[in-house]
């Protein structure tokens, strides 16, 4: 279970230093580097009589094939025109996104409405700096859809606010237990068939079927993947290797006795050959070349980026005997419900849009927001234009073959991005009905339904908020110690350090002031459960 610690994490060890409202003097150049030209943001187009804003927001990968501006999407101008406000999109260069954000923030520049990771950056400072506003009073005046979608999710209500009751992002959500967890663990379908074994459910089945794959099918890695691959085995042992939530309580996983289990089984996996010597510096060329060339026989990795792209390489290599089949997330007794796997929240923070403080007309960007929560806007965002990328098939919204099978040789993410946001995270409601399209393979849609059967939801760290010195206390904490964890973990599962130290192991995390960041996390999240 990948939680926001783990992210935070990520992000901190790329070196990319995330700035809200922090004044830089002097960028004499910056209007020039980042092309924006944002004087005179929220003002009326002086051609045609319409509201005008400028967004910032991040260009998709898949949007890069075909165009170099958002608003040259059909999406975008059918968009425009239901709303009849104008928008000036700006993109960073892509792979600097960051840098390129931080600036913008600095220089107090700042378009109508930027797109990105509120609630990394303190949405709580970013509010009392005027950088982003608090959007209760439009959220009533002029957010009439998205305030009724908020009344009748009252979860989603609690994850998009502050502890103080601010709401800060029209955030995206997934609606729907199949877009919870569209990442798994699978195997490969052909070898379990020929070897006439079930994919597996326990731990003690996992051993089996990794070691049938080592020795009668040649399998050099049977289980491909790095640390954090191997991580999700330890939810069968009732912990993950982060912060998660035990009824009510805050743990952190690395500390606690069912993380040696889980140690002592990966230690054994090792032993047996059963994951890579070099699990440690797996990286995802290293799995999908392993998961290809017949060297691995199982893994974890997304429906799509994983599973559908190993069986579409494998057919055009002409390889039609592969075929790949998920698995629950494993437990330690057989017919038990995985009480851990990869489910996320609804709210995902990563691309929500909020109003700046810059911003002329609020109200007016309100509205072209709230749009997405409509049943037009939410159809827009996940299936297009009706007639052109969907038709309603027996009441369902269904592609076409525009999409399905482009004539222009586009693949459908490519095709899509053009005219959903579904592909993307932003500002809207995913609809389930758009991945069980997407996911066109059965292989997939199987992986959907295997991948939710968990209560990984009663578990995951949900999306607190944390005061300005919380947030300092807390990474000073972690900077150390997750590494230190890091090397521990590897250490104890190539038998480098013996579990017999794991004691000692976990009164060093004490001494290094674990404790003091798990009461941290157990007073936000007191709080985010305490929200109105």
């Amino acid at each position: 279970m990948k939680t926001n610690a783990q992210a935070e994490t990520l992000r901190k060890k790329s070196g990319k230093k995330i700035v809200c409202g922090i004044k830089i003097a002097a960028i004499m150049t910056l209007s020039c580097i980042l092309g924006l030209g944002l004087a005179g943001c929220g003002g009326d187009d002086a051609q045609n009589g319409k509201d005008t804003l400028t967004y910032w927001v991040r260009l998709h990968s898949n949007l890069g094939t075909s165009v170099t501006n958002f608003g040259d999407t059909p999406f975008a101008k059918k968009y425009q025109e239901a709303t009849g406000i104008r928008i000036k999109y700006t993109h960073p260069a892509q792979g600097q996104e960051a840098e390129n954000l931080n600036l913008l923030l600095a220089s107090g520049d700042l378009p109508d409405i930027i797109e990105t990771d509120w609630l990394l950056r303190d949405p709580v400072t970013c509010i009392a700096q005027n950088t982003i506003i608090d959007l209760r009073e439009l959220i009533d005046t002029s957010a009439p859809n998205f305030k009724e979608f908020l009344n009748e999710n009252p979860d989603v209500d609690r994850q998009i606010k502050t502890d103080e009751g601010n709401y800060y992002v029209f955030p995206f959500v997934r609606n729907g237990e199949k877009l919870l967890s569209t990442a798994g663990l699978m195997l490969r379908g052909d070898w379990l068939e020929e070897l006439s074994l079930e994919a597996p459910e326990t731990i003690e089945e996992w051993e089996n079927v990794l070691t049938q794959f080592k020795e009668k099918k040649g399998a050099k890695i049977p289980f491909v993947g790095g640390s954090y691959q191997l991580n999700f085995f330890a939810g069968a042992y009732q912990v993950a290797n982060d912060f998660y939530v035990d009824n009510g309580q805050v743990k952190y996983g690395c500390i606690e006795p069912g993380f040696r289990d889980y140690l002592e089984t990966m230690h054994r996996w090792y032993e047996k050959g059963l994951v890579d010597k070099n699990y440690a510096i797996m990286d995802n060329d290293l799995i999908t070349a392993s998961m290809l060339n017949g060297d691995g026989g199982a893994t974890f990795g997304a429906g799509g980026a994983a599973m559908g792209a190993y069986l579409n390489a494998a057919l055009q290599n002409g390889d039609t005997s592969y075929t790949l089949k998920a698995a629950k997330f494993p437990t330690i007794v057989k017919g038990e419900k995985p009480q851990f796997g990869n489910k996320m929240w609804q709210y995902s923070s990563t691309n929500g849009a909020a109003i700046t403080g810059k911003c002329k007309k609020p109200e007016v960007a309100a509205r072209f927001l709230d749009y997405s929560y409509s049943q037009e806007g939410k159809a827009l965002n996940n299936f297009g234009i009706e007639g052109k990328s969907y038709e309603m098939i027996d009441g369902n919204p269904t592609y076409t073959a525009l999409i399905t099978n482009n004539p222009d040789g586009k693949s459908m993410g490519q095709i899509l991005s053009m005219y959903v946001r579904a592909t993307n995270e932003g500002p809207f409601v995913q609809d389930e009905r758009y991945i069980t399209q997407y996911y066109q393979l059965d292989e997939q849609k199987d992986a959907l339904n295997m991948w939710s059967d968990n209560n990984g939801e009663k578990h995951a760290m949900p999306q607190v908020t944390l005061t300005k010195d919380e947030r300092s206390e807390v990474n000073r904490i972690m900077n150390d110690l997750t590494t230190f964890c890091e090397e521990n973990v590897v250490s104890f599962i190539i038998g480098s350090k013996s579990l017999s130290e794991f004691d000692n192991f976990v009164n060093e995390c004490k001494a290094k002031n674990i404790d003091r960041a798990i009461a941290i996390r157990q007073a936000a999240y007191d709080r985010f459960m305490n929200r109105k």
